[in-house]
């Protein structure tokens, strides 16, 4: 018998979604965690990265819940650099945390013809990122940490991504394991009564500009639809060329 009914990010895009959970039994954790949690049976439900949905298809199911995904800006996806501006033959330094939005990055830096290098990191904040590579991608709150900061922000992924495919970047999906049944839950309609606390306290935590936090929640959405699942199978279709 599963130990938690739900796995959640531990990422601030998903206090809404914990505030409007509002009972016991789940787990927050990385990603990494999240997803050993579902596929062991530890957690009924997890909420995993998309890419790693994706390569773990033989054993998980992707059910009816919140997905995490942003319209226009993300706020919390760039590309970043000390000092340097944007060029070609890039070494960018990335965290194991990042699978999904580093997908969308080598597409989009694909699409500007912008040679790039990708190296491996066991870091996640920016200075250690960067301490390894003149260029370094950072999500999450390690991304709203860099607006306080005086690092050059390159590009937002999850913009670029929209603006160059025209689709809306999905990097989380709901999922079980395959031959399991589970019911489908509606609480994830009901965050939006959370958001302005949400801001308050993210702002206050991190030092940095509400307006900044509070485009970075206005833009992020848990709603699946017709325009999520067609970046799904976008991405999908990536793995299976």
């Amino acid at each position: 018998m599963a130990k938690y009914n739900w796995s959640f990010l531990k990422m601030s895009h998903s206090d809404p979604l914990v505030l409007s959970y509002g009972r016991d039994g789940y787990l927050r954790s990385s990603p990494e965690k999240c997803l050993k949690s579902v596929i062991s049976g530890e957690s009924l439900k997890a909420m995993v990265s998309l890419v790693s949905y994706i390569e773990n298809m033989d054993r998980l199911k992707m059910i009816d819940g919140p997905l995490i995904s942003f319209r226009n800006q993300s706020v919390s996806t760039l590309l970043i650099s000390r000092d340097r501006y944007l060029s070609n033959d890039i070494e960018i330094a990335v965290s194991g945390d990042t699978r999904t939005t580093e997908f969308y990055m080598e597409r989009v830096l694909e699409a500007m013809r912008i040679k790039f290098n990708v190296k491996r990191s066991t870091g996640i904040e920016a200075s250690d990122l960067l301490e390894e590579s003149p260029y370094a991608l950072v999500i999450g709150d390690e991304a709203l940490k860099v607006y306080g900061s005086r690092y050059r922000i390159l590009l937002d992924i999850g913009y670029e991504f929209s603006r160059i495919f025209q689709m809306i970047p999905v990097y989380a999906v709901s999922t079980a394991l395959s031959d399991s049944t589970v019911n489908s839950e509606d609480f994830f309609m009901k965050t939006d009564q959370f958001r302005s606390k949400c801001t308050y306290d993210l702002s206050d935590r991190l030092g940095i500009s509400g307006m900044i936090v509070s485009r970075y929640y206005s833009n992020l959405s848990y709603l699946p639809s017709k325009s999520t699942k067609a970046t799904i199978d976008f991405v999908l279709s990536f793995f299976r060329q």
